[in-house]
């Protein structure tokens, strides 16, 4: 057991889970190569399937294709690249990362309708929910906003706080770059993505708590490691990642933790009220190595989350960990 809270000292589980059932080949015939974003809703899991420009609906076990949309174009409900995707209430919004707007289809996957993007999405996506859709900007005040389905601002909150010491301004920019999840009952989670701190918000966008992990002994270690800069495979500097992908069930936030040289590493499985940390949730392969997860989605207890390296779609059942 390992002590890891945000209030107060606890006892979080660590636990491993094995795929109980894992695909590389779509029952279209197609493979997959790169899922970007996944998400969940009402029994089915939505996909961006960027490489082969479209999006998916997968049943509830996460394998089999009920229907694909937003194919490859540039006309109404087709896409140069599929970004992130959100259901928002009765409507699923689709992110066009090269043509920088959202379409929105039925839940079914019928194009309805699309509009600019108010501003920039960062790679970390945005969330969606019968308001509107969550994004977590780059401005210069670097406050996250809540538009409307037609591109019009509601509220802004959670002004950032500064980046820590980034030499230029758009390294600062990017410190600031955070992941946003929105909960069914319009409560809010925004995790930085270049920072180790999550902080949650009600509805309205009124600040709840903070998990800062450099404060825990645990995590003390690896935060002064992500931290510094270093070089990856093609001799480029990286800062370090912490936060890259996220989902929320019940009163449950789970937050893919990035360690050392940018791998995943771990779920974190956190109190959506207290931010406490109840669980690390450690994926494996078919073979029982370390998965390398680029995307998941969390739906009625079960994990669907995309290997990068293997480049399947594997389930896993949360309540079967070791």
């Amino acid at each position: 057991m390992l002590c890891v809270s945000a209030c107060g000292e606890q006892e979080a589980e660590v636990v491993r889970l094995a795929p109980v059932s894992t695909v590389d080949q779509l029952s279209d015939g197609t493979y997959l190569a790169s899922v970007t974003c996944l998400t969940a809703a009402g029994g089915q899991f939505y996909a961006s399937d960027y490489s082969n420009h479209r999006f998916l609906i997968l049943e509830a076990d996460g394998l089999e294709v009920s229907r694909t949309f937003g194919r490859s174009g540039a006309g109404p409900g087709e896409v140069y690249g599929a970004g992130c995707v959100a259901v928002a209430g009765d409507r699923v919004l689709a992110y066009d990362s090269r043509g920088r707007r959202f379409h929105v289809f039925s839940r079914q996957g019928e194009y309805e309708t699309e509009f600019a993007a108010p501003e920039a999405v960062t790679a970390f996506g945005f969330a969606a929910d019968a308001r509107g859709v969550l994004l977590s900007t780059r401005k210069e005040e670097g406050a996250a906003s809540f538009y409307d389905l037609g591109g019009q601002l509601l509220f802004t909150f959670a002004e950032t706080n500064g980046g820590y010491d980034a030499p230029t301004e758009s390294r600062r920019r990017r410190m600031n770059d955070r992941l946003p999840l929105l909960a069914s009952d319009g409560s809010i989670i925004l995790a930085y993505g270049y920072q180790p701190i999550v902080e949650s918000f009600d509805e309205e966008g009124r600040h709840r708590a903070t998990l800062d992990l450099s404060e825990h002994e645990l995590f003390k270690k690896r935060v002064e490691t992500i931290t510094t800069e270093y070089r990856d495979n093609y001799d480029r500097t990286r800062a370090g990642m912490f936060f890259r992908a996220g989902g929320i069930e019940g009163d449950r936030a789970y937050l893919l933790f990035y360690g050392e040289n940018g791998r995943p590493e771990s779920i974190l499985e956190i109190d959506r009220g207290s931010l406490t940390i109840e669980r690390l949730i450690r994926l494996k392969t078919r073979a029982g190595t370390d998965a390398y997860i680029s995307a998941f989605a969390v739906d009625s207890g079960n994990i669907l989350a995309f290997d990068a390296v293997e480049g399947s779609l594997n389930l896993y059942e949360l309540e079967a960990g070791e």
